[in-house]
């Protein structure tokens, strides 16, 4: 695993360790688990991200990616990769 491009230096490694813990959460989860995950993880970054330019481009990202896509867990792992690939577009996420 690389944590070190598209780097904003004082927050790349944090960013980084919060994407590993939820992609591995998510695959760890069970099918009734993973709509929970999907918005506890949300909410967590919403309402608890210090990086207020981050939390809004998450806001923007579930836009295009709702929460209520995830119904199972291979539709979890399916929305977290799509919502990541999106994400990685912006300088930071």
């Amino acid at each position: 695993m690389v944590c070190n491009f598209f780097s904003v230096e004082n927050l790349r490694g944090y960013t980084c360790g919060l994407w590993t813990s939820f992609h591995l959460f998510l695959s760890l989860s069970s099918d009734e688990q993973a709509p929970l995950f999907v918005e506890a993880m949300s909410e967590m970054i919403l309402n608890h991200f210090s990086c207020l330019e981050c939390r809004k481009n998450f806001r923007n990202e579930i836009e295009l990616f709702p929460l209520s896509d995830v119904t199972d867990h291979s539709s979890g792992v399916r929305w977290l990769w799509k919502l990541h690939n999106s994400g990685m577009n912006y300088d930071l996420f």
